[in-house]
C-alpha cells in the first residue's frame, strides 16, 4: 500500500474548533506578553524613582551637619517624595518573593486588610483561588 501526500495531509487535518482554540491560546500568549512588558516597564521606572531619591538622601548625608538646612523639613520633604512615588509605584503581587519573606513582619491590621482582598477577590472570581 503506498500514501500519497494528500492522504498524509487529509489524515491530519485540524478541526475548526482545533484551530479556534490554537488561536485563542496564541491571542492570550500575545496579550500576556504585552501586559508583563507594560508592568515590567512600571517597576524599572519605579526602581529608577527610588534609586533618585536614595542619592537625594546620599547629598544631604554628605553635607556637612550646618549645611543641610532644618532637618524637619528635610525629613518632611523626602517623606513626602517617598509617600507620592509610593501611590505612584506598581505593587508587588502576593505570590512575590518580597511579599511573602515579610509576610511574618506584617502587622496584625496589614494582614487583616490582605485577607480581606483575597476573600473579596474570589468573590468577584466567583471563588475560584
Amino acid at each position: 500500500m503506498q500514501l500519497s501526500a494528500d492522504d498524509i495531509s487529509a489524515s491530519h487535518t485540524p478541526s475548526p474548533a482545533r484551530l479556534g482554540m490554537t488561536k485563542l491560546n496564541q491571542t492570550a500568549c500575545v496579550l500576556e506578553n504585552c501586559l508583563t512588558a507594560v508592568t515590567s516597564e512600571k517597576h524599572k521606572v519605579a526602581g529608577a524613582r527610588y534609586a533618585g531619591i536614595r542619592l537625594r538622601i546620599e547629598e544631604i548625608l554628605a553635607l556637612p551637619s550646618d549645611l543641610r538646612g532644618n532637618v524637619a523639613q528635610v525629613l518632611d520633604s523626602v517623606r513626602s517624595t517617598m509617600d507620592k512615588l509610593a501611590e505612584e509605584s506598581p505593587g508587588l503581587p502576593p505570590w512575590s518573593r518580597w511579599t511573602k519573606s515579610n509576610a511574618p513582619f506584617d502587622t496584625k491590621d496589614e494582614k487583616v486588610a490582605k485577607d480581606e482582598q483575597r476573600s473579596s477577590a474570589r468573590e468577584g472570581s466567583g471563588g475560584v483561588s
